[in-house]
C-alpha cells in the first residue's frame, strides 16, 4: 500500500514550479496537475532520504496506482470536442461506440445528506471510522480480484487504484481532526471527502478532474461500512438507457449490458473510469451531455448514439431509420468480430 512505503517518515515535498506536494499523499500528487514531460522535485533529506527516495521511485514506476493502458492513445486529454448540435438531439461526447434504441431511467449519483447525529465520543467515533476503513479496503482488495477473474486487468486496476486513494495519512488526519473537534465519524468522513471532491474538480487538467467521481465512489463505500442502513443501491430490472449526472466505477462495472442499453451523462469524460468500464462492457456511451436530458422522463422512449455523442429524443422516421440501419450494422460487426476471435 502507498502509505507504508513512507511509513513512519515526515511530509516529503514534491515540487512543481511554486505549487507543492505531499509524495506521502496520492490525493496531493494527483492535484499537483503534473503532465507528462512536466519537470518536478522530489525533495528528501536526513537519515531517511534514501528510503524516501527508493519508495517514490516504486510509486512513480507503478503509475500511481492507475492502468496507463486504460487511456488509450486516440483519446485527447483535452476533452471538449461536441459532436454537430442537431435539431431534436442532446449533443454530447461519443465515449462508448454503438447505437442504444431503449426507454430513458434518470439515477442521480453523489454522496447523500446525511441525518444528523451526535458524536460518541472521539475514542469510539475514531474506532468506527478506522473499522469502516479497514472494512472498505478489505472490499475493494476482493472487488480487484473478482473484477481480475470476470472481466479482465484493466477493470480490475479501477479498486486497486481506490485502495491506494483511500490509504491516504492526509485523508486520514483530516477524518481525525473533525473527530476530534466533536463531529461524529460519518460527518467527519463526508466532510473530508467532499473537500477532496472539490480539489479533484478544480484541477486544470481534463484527466484530474475527472477522478472526482473516484473519490465520491470510495467516500460512498466506506460510508455504507459506517451507517447501519447503508446506501441505495443502483437497481434496473428492465432494459432502459441510462441518464445521470456522472457513474461511479462501482455501479459502472455491475451495469448488465442486456438492462444498460446506454449510458448518457451530464458530467464524467471520456477517460473517466465509467467511460473505460462501459467500453469494456460494450455499453454505448456519451458523456459531457448538454442539459437536455432534463426534460427527458423516466420511460421515454430516446435513441443514443455513442458513435456521434448524440441522444435523439425527437428523432424524425427518416434518422429513426437510418440509426436503425447503423445498429444492425454495428451489432453485425461484433458478431462477425466475436466469431473471428474464437
Amino acid at each position: 500500500m502507498h502509505s507504508e512505503l513512507f511509513e513512519g517518515m515526515g511530509a516529503i515535498p514534491l515540487l512543481k514550479g511554486d505549487q507543492s506536494a505531499d509524495a506521502r499523499s496520492l490525493n496531493q500528487i494527483a492535484t499537483l496537475a503534473v503532465r507528462r514531460n512536466d519537470e518536478i522535485r522530489f525533495v528528501a533529506s536526513g537519515p531517511e532520504a534514501q528510503q524516501a527516495v527508493a519508495a517514490f521511485q516504486k510509486l512513480a514506476e507503478e503509475h500511481f496506482g492507475e492502468d496507463i493502458h486504460s487511456c488509450s492513445t486516440e483519446l485527447n486529454e483535452n476533452d471538449t470536442e461536441k459532436a454537430e448540435s442537431l435539431e431534436g438531439a442532446v449533443t454530447g461526447l461519443a465515449a462508448s461506440d454503438g447505437i442504444a434504441f431503449g426507454q430513458v431511467m434518470h439515477y442521480h449519483f453523489g454522496i447523500p445528506e446525511l441525518p444528523e447525529r451526535k458524536s460518541k465520543g472521539e475514542s469510539v467515533e475514531w474506532q468506527n471510522f478506522t473499522a469502516a476503513l479497514d472494512a472498505t479496503i478489505i472490499e475493494l482488495q476482493q472487488l480487484y480480484q473478482k473484477n481480475l477473474d470476470s472481466v479482465g486487468s484493466e477493470a480490475a486496476s479501477i479498486f486497486d487504484a481506490h485502495s491506494v486513494l483511500l490509504d491516504d495519512q492526509e485523508l486520514q488526519e483530516s477524518v481525525h481532526h473533525s473527530i476530534s473537534n466533536g463531529l461524529c465519524a460519518e460527518q467527519a468522513w463526508v466532510n473530508a471527502v467532499n473537500t477532496l471532491v472539490e480539489l479533484y474538480r478544480s484541477s486544470e487538467v481534463e484527466y484530474t478532474r475527472q477522478r472526482a467521481s473516484d473519490i465520491i465512489d470510495i467516500g460512498r463505500r466506506l460510508l455504507t461500512h459506517l451507517l447501519e442502513h447503508g446506501l441505495p443501491a443502483l437497481e434496473i430490472n428492465s432494459p432502459v438507457i441510462l441518464l445521470a449526472n456522472d457513474l461511479a466505477p462501482s455501479d459502472t462495472v455491475n451495469l448488465d449490458p442486456d438492462k444498460v442499453l446506454g449510458i448518457c451523462l451530464t458530467g464524467g469524460g471520456k477517460t473517466s473510469h465509467s467511460a473505460i468500464l462501459a467500453r469494456l462492457l460494450g455499453i454505448p456511451s456519451i458523456v459531457k451531455a448538454e442539459n437536455g436530458i432534463k426534460q427527458t422522463c423516466d420511460g421515454q422512449k430516446v435513441i443514443l448514439d455513442g458513435f456521434k455523442g448524440h441522444l435523439w429524443i425527437d428523432a424524425s422516421e427518416k434518422k429513426r431509420a437510418e440509426l436503425e440501419l447503423k445498429r444492425n450494422s454495428w451489432l453485425g460487426q461484433l458478431t462477425a468480430d466475436n466469431q473471428s476471435s474464437l
